[in-house]
């Protein structure tokens, strides 16, 4: 049975991974492995704008590595269609 490292949550019944991560967990880390990273660049005195690039970079090439590097340009690009229709709340009865 392979489970996650971190939390316990039984990802397979069949196979014995010992070195696996459940979603959540893979997300937790690297959040937090970017956290650490941008506190860094804080800390060598980098501007925002530095520190927005150096991000953006790293995003661009882990979508590279996945082979979705059509996805990362399209996250800029692309914007939702306005919603024409307005919306309204239910008229609700106090009867």
């Amino acid at each position: 049975m392979s489970t996650c490292r971190e939390c316990g949550k039984v990802l397979s019944v069949f196979g014995s991974d010992g070195d696996a991560l459940c979603e959540l967990c893979a997300m937790v880390q690297d959040a937090e492995v970017l956290f650490r990273q941008i506190r860094s660049l804080e800390d060598d005195g980098k501007t925002r704008a530095e520190i927005t690039e150096a991000v953006w970079d790293r995003w661009t090439a882990e979508e590279r590595a996945a082979g979705s590097d059509d996805r990362a340009r399209k996250a800029l690009t692309d914007t939702d269609p306005p919603d024409a229709r307005p919306r309204r709340w239910p008229r609700l009865s106090l009867r």
